[in-house]
């Protein structure tokens, strides 16, 4: 008696993280009166128990002192006498008289009876009697996973899948039902209980929530289960759906489950999942002594149950060796009805049958890794319908004291990501039976049987690709030979300039096997206030599989005062699948508007090292272009004519350095008043004593070092204590050797190498004004660490004495008409902004920046300029962030913007 109280507290305990529910009458030896989980040697069979299907209804009879049940069939009940039979209940008291062609699943009873008794003999003598139409032992399933206390931050396997492309299409349908019939949930979890179903019957008042005002004790849908609010406890006959076992228990199955399938997604917390959005109907079958079984029988009244209310998808992550005709029958109905039922292959790796995954009818789903191979536990078999990921997938758990998320292992996790992802696509297809989805779901998938030889056939149709599944039902599958033209008022360069009106060209292409679409558009979306749209959607009407359309008639405009800068170009295609599903599917591009302000000459033979060169740019907003020496041939004068700041490195080349051509290129830049960063480490050593390299290079051969620090030379104007580290992991890893480069020919020293102080670089004609800085050791090698700089801070340091360049040089475009300062680019800004500025006549200009104060910051230009445009940057060092005023006076006019400047 003790033991009973116990268990009767440790369940009431069990409600107290929900609303206090009056629960409907409880009985039965699945309340804890006698245990009833004992197992056969086999370890699957439970002794004493049997489903048997009779002909004909019987009462629902519990005798707790173990006295035997009677119906008045004497050939019955001598039977259940004989073997004292003490427990009878109907599992699908539900079910109503089938309808022409359906099986008939009224009266499947669940029996028990002293376990000492056979099994098998029990089960020999109920199959003579007349009444008797199929006969089961009963089962434990084990739940097929595997825990994994190695925590993953994302979640790869929705990108294996191409789950977020599917997602372009589809957001989900939350009238789509999914029923996890599992050990229970932990129903307050965060990224559950916004998608748990909810009964609309016994929702009284109907403000979808349950409240302490639903809780009335009664059968208010008249299906015989009082207060089903999420769905219902098979196990103890009530409404709490919780798992009683947690995570740190080895526990919580079904909670990991559930968010497998349909996590409620894009809600700025926790995981997402293929369905979206699909509710959750929790059928909790687990035991209450362990926490990694559940009862079998139990299976069969879930399943019915969730018929019953309407699931389209049932999931089941458990299973074991045995089948059960019951079983069988009451699956085969729910397929009739229209069911999806999704089951796990097992975590055994045999090939062997577990059901109920391999029943007919069922879908058998196996588990594969992040590299599309078979995971080393899962099963495999000719029954496998398709496999999924199931390796470290991350899903939502109780940990015991929190709500939280973890990763696990098993075809547990493989079944329903498979069962959310059929939800998504029954979405987009509402109006398909179960079969048309059933076969999208595995026609479309990814051909893993070659990665797999040995299970070649076994591991199902291939692994899901839930992409292509939903694109499968729309005509538009992807944008091809997207561009930019200037043709329309351009110099047919392929540029887009300032002052050009650019058609946005593409064509859309979708294979024979996609659906077709009506009311088909395309809109363009460029959220860039520089950029003015022309024509921003065009409508191509119904359209068709197979066919590809081609369009250059949406356009936009570029303004004359616009600056280089990359800009993205966003086109979403628009219309219905012929479901009447709505979709918006985006495709988008960079393209660089003008020209940037650098070009970078890759000179280093076709290794990747332009990486480092363009990330750093890209993080301190300097647009660039990029000139490849290996695959275009060295660039003549009229390729480089248009740009005024260079960034040349040669990597680990050490021959074919500076040949004829490319000393022409960097003689010219220095006669035309280009600037140049020059990186080279093989340069100096090879032609440091030519007259070129002297002269032009202004340096000559000072030997090689391998030390990897570079200090700034003290007090150097231009090195201002910026010390650099060229070994770390992130940079190149390549200076293994560099060159000394001792000054000549006026240059100075910014840089030493901080073993011997030796020369590592040196720039011309000065640090106010520099022309050419050239370094010694490979650039791409700078690696940030401690008081180290970064790479791009070394970048933008010499960039920015090259910007006092561009606002002294004569400049070569039209004469302006009026004064002008252009509005500030990026604003806000951080690190630096642009701004450029016009006079029409020579004349003295000063351009200063002031705090919102009024007080004096930077002055950017203050003195003579001739007639003309300019451009400069503005690169604030040791200032806060706020609002600052960049005033521009010049002849009789002061002008004035502003811009915010964000650390």
């Amino acid at each position: 008696m003790v033991r009973c109280i116990a268990i009767v507290l440790f369940i009431l305990g069990g409600l107290t993280c929900g609303i206090a529910f009056a629960l409907p009458p409880q009985w039965g030896p699945e309340q804890g009166d006698r245990p009833y989980d004992i197992q056969a040697p086999n370890s699957e069979e439970y002794l004493g128990q049997a489903i048997i299907q009779f002909d004909h209804a019987l009462a629902d009879v519990y005798h707790p002192d173990g006295k035997t049940v009677s119906f008045g069939e004497p050939e019955l009940d001598n039977i259940l006498s004989k073997y004292s039979v003490y427990f009878v209940r109907n599992l699908t008291s539900l079910e109503k008289a089938p309808k022409p062609g359906h099986i008939d699943l009224r009266w499947i009873y669940w029996l028990q009876y002293p376990t000492e008794n056979s099994v098998a003999d029990f089960l020999a003598e109920m199959k003579q009697l007349r009444c008797v139409k199929v006969v089961d032992p009963n089962y434990s399933r084990k739940l097929y996973w595997t825990p994994n206390d190695i925590r993953y931050l994302n979640q790869w396997h929705l990108t294996k899948m191409k789950a977020p492309q599917a997602w372009d299409y589809a957001r989900g349908d939350s009238t789509i039902i999914i029923s996890i019939v599992d050990s229970g949930v932990d129903r307050l979890h965060p990224d559950l209980a916004p998608n748990l179903w909810l009964n609309p019957d016994e929702d009284i008042n109907h403000d979808g929530q349950i409240t302490a005002a639903d809780s009335n004790n009664v059968d208010n849908g008249g299906n015989t289960y009082r207060d089903d609010f999420w769905g219902w406890n098979f196990t103890n006959r009530n409404n709490n759906v919780n798992d009683p076992f947690n995570w740190a228990q080895e526990g919580g199955h079904g909670t990991h489950v559930a968010g497998c399938a349909s996590a409620a997604s894009n809600n700025l917390i926790g995981v997402a999942a293929p369905a979206l959005v699909s509710k959750l109907l929790i059928c909790r079958i687990g035991s209450d002594t362990d926490p990694r079984s559940v009862n079998g029988a139990l299976g069969i009244d879930a399943w019915s149950y969730s018929r019953v209310m309407g699931a389209r998808i049932i999931n089941n992550s458990w299973g074991g060796s045995q089948p059960y005709n019951n079983e069988q029958n009451v699956l085969t109905e729910c397929w009739n009805a229209g069911i999806l039922v999704f089951g796990a292959a097992g975590n055994d790796s045999l090939n062997a049958r577990r059901y109920p995954g391999s029943l007919t009818n069922a879908i058998c789903v196996a588990a594969s890794d992040q590299h599309d191979s078979k995971a080393d536990f899962s099963n495999w078999g000719t029954w496998v319908a398709i496999s999924a990921p199931g390796v470290a997938i991350l899903s939502t758990v109780f940990t015991g004291t929190s709500h939280g998320y973890d990763v696990a292992d098993g075809t547990s996790m493989a079944s329903p990501v498979a069962a959310g992802c059929a939800a998504l696509i029954w979405s987009v297809m509402p109006d398909a039976d179960r079969l048309d989805v059933k076969n999208v779901l595995l026609e479309s998938v990814d051909e893993i049987d070659s990665l797999n030889p040995s299970f070649a056939g076994r591991l199902g149709s291939g692994r899901i690709n839930l992409f292509r599944a939903v694109a499968s039902q729309f005509p538009i599958d992807t944008i091809v030979n997207f561009t930019l033209r200037d043709t329309i008022n351009g110099n047919w360069d392929g540029r887009i300039e300032p002052g050009d009106t650019a058609a946005v060209v593409f064509s859309v292409f979708s294979p024979p096997e996609n659906a077709g679409g009506i009311n088909a558009y395309f809109k363009l979306v460029i959220n860039d206030p520089s950029i003015v749209p022309v024509v921003d959607s065009i409508r191509i009407g119904d359209r068709q599989s197979g066919l590809e359309v081609g369009t250059n008639r949406m356009k936009f405009f570029v303004p004359s005062w616009v600056r280089p800068h990359i800009v993205t170009v966003r086109v979403l295609a628009c219309g219905e699948n012929n479901n009447n599903i709505r979709y918006q599917k985006e495709f988008s591009k960079n393209f660089m508007i003008g020209y940037g302000y650098t070009l970078l000459i890759d000179d280093d033979g076709g290794v990747n090292y332009e990486q480092y060169y363009t990330a750093s740019l890209d993080s301190i907003n300097q647009p660039w272009d990029r000139w490849d020496i290996n695959t275009r041939g060295v660039p003549t004068i009229n390729d480089i004519n248009r740009y005024r700041t260079f960034i040349w490195w040669t990597g680990d080349r050490s021959s074919d350095l500076l040949t004829t051509d490319r000393q022409n290129l960097i003689t010219w830049m220095q006669t035309n008043n280009r600037a140049l960063l020059f990186s080279s480490k093989y340069a100096g050593r090879t032609i440091g004593n030519t007259t070129f390299h002297q002269n032009t290079m202004h340096a000559s051969n000072g030997g090689v070092v391998t030390d990897g620090r570079v200090r700034a030379v003290t007090n150097d104007p231009l090195a201002q204590g910026l010390n650099l580290l060229l070994f770390g992991s992130s940079g190149a890893g390549n200076a293994d050797s560099s060159s000394v480069l001792t000054p000549a020919n006026g240059s100075t020293s910014g840089w030493q190498y901080a073993t011997a102080l030796t020369s590592s670089t040196v720039y011309y004609p000065n640090a106010q004004n520099p022309l050419f800085v050239y370094c010694g050791f490979p650039l791409e090698a700078i690696h940030k660490a401690g008081t180290y700089a970064a790479r791009h801070t070394f970048i933008q340091r010499v960039l920015d004495s090259f910007n006092w360049v561009s606002v002294r040089e004569t400049p070569t475009t039209a004469v302006p008409t009026g004064y002008s300062l252009s509005a500030p680019y990026p604003n806000p800004f951080n690190p630096s902004m642009s701004i450029s500025f016009s006079v029409p006549v020579t004349g003295n200009v000063n351009v200063t920046v002031y705090d919102a104060l009024g007080r004096s910051v930077t002055t950017l230009v203050d003195g003579k300029r001739i007639a003309g445009s300019y451009s400069l940057k503005w690169h604030p060092e040791n200032v806060s962030s706020g609002l600052y005023l960049i005033r521009m006076t010049a002849g009789n006019q002061t002008i004035t913007k502003k811009a915010m400047f964000i650390k």
